[in-house]
């Protein structure tokens, strides 16, 4: 417990202290669509039905992540969860955990630590940016169902119609936190 929360208020105040430019900026756009996908789907590979869709839901989370990393209160939520990890019954496995595969938000939540100990404010960017996400991968399954249904393929062009459709909600929803 001495060693997490000693690492947690080190990684704390590196967050704090670090300035905008360097700890939040992100390239304008998903810098190779197929690692990123391959970084959210680790340790499992890309499942052979997300493959045809990769530029798409990469650009779109992208764009989700990209806002929220680069919200002014993303360090202030990152701080908070990271100091409520500490009231987890077993807060080394968990930061064990988020070391190895990141910030899974949409796990997160589901944890009793989070909901005692992460103030709603917080909560409720995290939820907001979860629904963006969700937004994102509801609007690339339906271009991908519409495409199927009509015997075609996706077209290139239509999806990344898509990509840059839902990059754009998914911005906007960010933007409105």
């Amino acid at each position: 417990m001495v060693r997490l929360t000693t690492i947690l208020a080190l990684a704390t105040a590196t967050a704090v202290s670090a300035q905008k430019d360097t700890y939040t900026t992100y390239p304008d756009k998903v810098p190779d669509a197929t690692s990123y996908m391959k970084a959210i789907f680790t340790p499992e590979p890309i499942p052979s039905s997300v493959t045809p869709f990769i530029t798409p839901l990469a650009t779109g989370l992208y764009a989700v992540e990209k806002s929220f990393h680069e919200n002014d209160k993303y360090i202030s939520v990152h701080t908070v969860i990271a100091s409520a990890m500490t009231h987890a019954p077993n807060p080394d496995a968990v930061y064990s955990s988020v070391s190895a595969s990141g910030y899974r938000y949409e796990e997160i939540v589901t944890e009793e630590w989070y909901k005692k100990n992460v103030p709603k404010d917080a909560q409720k960017i995290v939820e907001e940016y979860n629904s963006a996400a969700d937004a994102v991968w509801k609007s690339v399954e339906d271009a991908a169902t519409r495409s199927t249904n009509h015997g075609a393929g996706p077209q290139c062009t239509g999806m990344a119609v898509a990509a840059a459709g839902v990059a754009a909600a998914g911005m906007a929803v960010m933007a409105a936190m």
